[in-house]
């Protein structure tokens, strides 16, 4: 369990986007050397390993990754680093000006497209970073959260070779494992779930938090990703079996930017709970929780009912 925690911690601050405060509590453990040096080597020395046997799309993933070296290593601002990393995608397009980076990502998914690999562009969170793969299998679950029975198409996704930036500054440890549309299809990166189809990391933390996305779309329009978000983390722990889960979302939430949806959404999920179980504004000492797996799982349906008459009233304002 120690080991475990630990991994949390540093896990933590990944997805925060804290790279240097993650190595940092690296170098305060031990037998982490070979991980130290290959945060080095990687951010500091911006020595990238190839991925494919494609030069073109080994130049588009080298983009990319000088990009998140730039922000979480070198501290540049992401408007300066994005400037930079659209100067180095229009010298693989062979152009000299996009009307904008969308524009620019567009343009660089096409050629990717072109060859033979899937290609999904935008911002995860607080950086760009594309989602670039090969094969996509459809598969149809029917999945109970709170509300409703909620039919969805998955689409299983092989062969990545970027997976934005989390899996980018974890070594491919953590990332996204998947993601939902508003038109109601789901998309899952497989190995991400490899031998954990009947655990709940796939059947609560994937199926239930991204039907409950759908469910979201599809009822409120108005709705933002910070919302997204937390209601999809109350619905977790609604059905989680234990506590492991709330108390990763203590490791990694993070009030100070609203851009960091997922951390935004996981402060608010303690907060709350907080205010509903200890009434205070913010519990993050570990022991106050233990053995409160109950009363957490029904306060968080308590305040997915309160947040559903909140977007009720929301939706219907003019």
């Amino acid at each position: 369990m120690a080991s475990h925690n630990k991994n949390m911690d540093f896990y933590g601050l990944l997805i925060q986007g804290k790279l240097h405060d993650a190595v940092k509590y690296l170098q305060e453990l031990d037998n982490k050397q070979i991980e130290i040096k290959r945060y080095y080597k990687v951010f500091k020395n911006r020595i990238f390993k190839n991925k494919t046997n494609n030069s073109l799309l080994n130049n588009v993933l080298n983009a990319y990754s000088n990009y998140y070296a730039d922000y979480f290593w070198d501290g540049i601002s992401e408007i300066d680093a994005r400037n930079s990393l659209q100067d180095k995608l229009l010298e693989i397009l062979k152009i000299v000006a996009v009307d904008d980076f969308e524009q620019c990502e567009e343009l660089i998914g096409k050629i990717v497209e072109q060859q033979g690999y899937c290609f999904l562009g935008g911002m995860t969170g607080i950086l760009y970073g594309p989602y670039i793969w090969k094969n996509t299998e459809k598969v149809i679950h029917e999945v109970e959260i709170p509300c409703a029975v909620q039919k969805v198409t998955i689409n299983m996704m092989d062969g990545f070779i970027s997976r934005s930036w989390l899996d980018f500054i974890s070594f491919g440890k953590i990332g996204t494992g998947g993601w939902s549309s508003r038109d109601g299809e789901l998309f899952c990166v497989r190995s991400s779930y490899k031998n954990k189809i009947n655990t709940s990391a796939f059947q609560v933390s994937y199926l239930k938090h991204e039907a409950q996305h759908i469910l979201d779309y599809q009822q409120y329009g108005k709705i933002d990703s910070i919302d997204l978000e937390y209601r999809a983390k109350l619905t977790e722990l609604i059905y989680y079996p234990n506590l492991r889960l709330l108390n990763s979302f203590i490791k990694q939430s993070n009030d100070k930017d609203k851009k960091n949806t997922h951390s935004y959404a996981s402060y608010l999920v303690v907060s709350n709970l907080s205010k509903k179980i200890f009434n205070e504004e913010y519990v993050n000492l570990w022991s106050r929780w233990n053995n409160k797996g109950k009363v957490v799982r029904k306060c968080s349906l308590k305040l997915l009912e309160e947040h559903n008459q909140f977007l009720d009233k929301y939706e219907n304002s003019p």
